[in-house]
């Protein structure tokens, strides 16, 4: 993988979230997948239901999803 100069403004600017993924694996950093998967659930029910819509999901339908993804760990 090709490494940004340490003197671009960008390589400052995300020097820390590129150390936080690089050479990330769900199975050794179990706390950030959990929180991506969890992300990524919410932006997906967000996105699923228009804005003129009233939000139509389940707790238990949110938990069942989430401990879905979960167990894939």
């Amino acid at each position: 993988m090709k490494r940004l100069s340490e003197d671009s403004k960008f390589y400052k600017l995300f020097d820390q979230i590129f150390e936080i993924f690089l050479d990330f694996h769900p199975k050794e950093e179990t706390v950030l997948w959990r929180i991506l998967i969890i992300q990524s659930l919410i932006h997906k029910l967000l996105l699923t239901n228009k804005p003129e819509q009233e939000f139509k999901i389940e707790e238990s339908q949110f938990y069942q999803i989430l401990l879905a993804s979960l167990a894939t760990l």
